[in-house]
Order: C-alpha cells, then structure tokens, then sequence
C-alpha cells in the first residue's frame, strides 16, 4: 500500500492536478503575453501604413473636396460663356460645366487611389503573426509542445 499514489480528500491525483493548474496557468500567460506584443506590432505596422498613405490620402482628399464644392462661381461663369460663344440654352450650359467639374474631380480621386494601391498599405506583418501565434496556442492545447516559428517576412513589409 506504501507504493500507491496519494488522494486527497476527493479522489484525485494531487500531483497530477498542480500541474494541469500549472500547465493551463503557463498557457494563459503565454496568450496574454502574445496578445500584448501583437498589439505592439500592430501599432507599429498601422503608424507605418499611416506615414505611408499620407500623401495619397492628402490627394485623395483635395479631390473630394473640389468634387463637392466645385467653385460654383467660377462653373457657373463657364456655363454663361458657353451660352453666349455656342447658343446654347442656360440648362445646355450648365450641364457641360457640371460634367467638366466632375470629369476633373474623377481624374483626382483615380491619381490618389493609384498612389494608395501602389503603396500597399496594409498590415501583412501583423496578419502573418497572428496566424503563427494562432497555430502555436492551437498546438499547445492539443498537448503538443511546439516551439513558436517566425516567419520571415521582409522588412518593407510586403509579403
């Protein structure tokens, strides 16, 4: 009987029961401590693709702005030139001054959403974390004991 494991009070193994508290403590730390770095990351990576975008997002918003606004004074001085030079009718004018305006809003927004494709703006970095960090905690549940993988993604950020 000396060779048997020790109950408690309750019929388990108290051995066996520290280190499942121990082991599901260690997992909670090492989610909290993968959540508070791919946090971080992501800071960093948004403050990047903020820097990045600035001058494509400036454009982009001048060519709202004019869309909307239009200078009125000025479109509606081009409709009564035209009305006079073509004899064309108040409403005739008008509409090819609205459709110049906004052919020119149109060609602003298009060069700013060019300038914002091109530069890739994105988080491709913390995405891939995210991911290894996934499959590592889903590893760990399971029981197996994998160490974490960094993928290697380029310091430009594009994957």
């Amino acid at each position: 009987m000396d060779r048997q494991t020790p109950m408690n009070a309750n019929g388990t193994d108290e051995p066996s029961a520290r280190a499942a508290a121990h082991s599901a403590a260690d997992l909670w730390h090492h989610i909290l401590i993968l959540g508070e770095l791919q946090m971080r990351m992501l800071a960093v990576e948004l403050g990047e693709g903020i820097r990045q975008a600035r001058t494509a997002c400036i454009v982009l918003v001048i060519g709202c702005v004019v869309a909307v606004a239009c200078v009125p004074v000025v479109l509606a001085c081009l409709a009564l030139v035209l009305a006079e030079t073509m004899a064309l009718s108040l409403a005739g004018a008008f509409a090819i001054a609205s459709l110049l305006a906004v052919s020119i809003s149109c060609v602003l927004i298009a060069v700013g959403w060019r300038q914002l494709r091109k530069n890739a703006v994105g988080i491709p970095r913390s995405r891939e974390e995210m991911r290894v960090n996934w499959r590592w905690l889903k590893d760990i549940s399971r029981g197996q004991h994998t160490s974490i993988r960094r993928s290697h993604v380029p310091a430009n950020g594009r994957v």
